[in-house]
């Protein structure tokens, strides 16, 4: 049961990967392939327009993930209208994310003096056009986010391919459920003799015989293993791993027990191997 359940949980961890991967990679490739570019021929765009033809754009910082900045070796001047125009027509046609928001710093102070946002419903956020920014330093930050990425259809592919997946594995698990400890089955076949594990029963022609919980799952093990030697220690683990004591003591006074309880069909024997463990014989 525990081994079944843990299977399901890496191989659901697996699908969920599986599916972060998808979607990671159906970003647009702009944020990692191209956003070092464009943001340079943004500052260079910026620095020409402020007649600067000769100072560096500085390399840009990635602040985290979908932010960048731009920073200028020489103070420069700022025209919000061409500071709009050129991220626009910079970014709009390139496979970016269709939301940006643009903030401008104030280097020494910190201070944010201006900023606009793209929006991809058209309702862009772009205040004080006409004004001129005086020759400063400045920095100026990009952020990307796109509001709709979780409904485009590499995300809807990923999340199908994972209830698909998951569905399958919630099918076979619950279609041969495990309710003892060494059995994958509800019953198991002893010669004339079933053992209903669901039900810790012992049938044999008209009769039924009750079996303990730890009877039950000592016989489905060996049933399981019919004819063959079943060693004590894995006996103990399987049968008394969750108890937190094992005592070997307890193995001998349940074996016994269920010796008895298999005598209602004289072809069940089960037998102590001295030194290895236990084998049930089936006639």
């Amino acid at each position: 049961m525990k081994f079944k359940i843990f299977s399901t949980g890496i191989l659901g961890m697996l699908v969920l990967l599986m599916s972060a991967f998808i979607i990671k990679h159906s970003k647009p490739e702009f944020l990692d392939q191209h956003a070092t570019l464009l943001l340079r021929v943004i500052g260079h765009e910026l620095l020409t327009l402020s007649g600067d033809s000769t100072s560096r754009v500085l390399p840009i910082n990635e602040l985290k993930k979908g932010l960048f900045q731009i920073d200028f070796q020489s103070d420069l001047v700022i025209l919000p209208d061409s500071l709009v125009s050129i991220v626009r027509s910079s970014l709009d046609h390139h496979q970016v994310p269709n939301y940006y928001a643009v903030t401008v710093f104030e280097c020494r102070t910190l201070e944010s003096v201006y900023g606009f946002a793209i929006k991809p419903e058209g309702n862009d956020i772009v205040p004080c056009l006409g004004r001129v920014l005086p020759k400063a330093c400045y920095s100026i930050q990009i952020e990307f986010n796109d509001p709709k990425f979780y409904s485009n259809k590499a995300y809807q592919f990923a999340v199908a391919i994972s209830l698909v997946v998951f569905t399958f594995l919630g099918y076979k698990f619950y279609k041969q459920p495990t309710t003892s400890k060494g059995g994958s089955s509800l019953m198991f076949s002893l010669g004339s003799s079933k053992i209903d594990v669901k039900r810790s029963i012992l049938m044999h022609q008209n009769k039924s015989v009750v079996l303990s919980d730890k009877e039950t799952q000592i016989l489905s093990i060996l049933a399981q293993q019919q004819n063959t030697i079943v060693s004590r220690e894995r006996l103990m683990k399987e049968v008394w791993e969750d108890d937190g004591v094992i005592t070997s003591r307890s193995l001998d006074v349940f074996v016994s027990r269920l010796r008895k309880k298999l005598s209602v069909n004289s072809k069940l024997i089960l037998k102590n191997v001295y030194g290895k463990g236990y084998i049930l014989e089936v006639h």
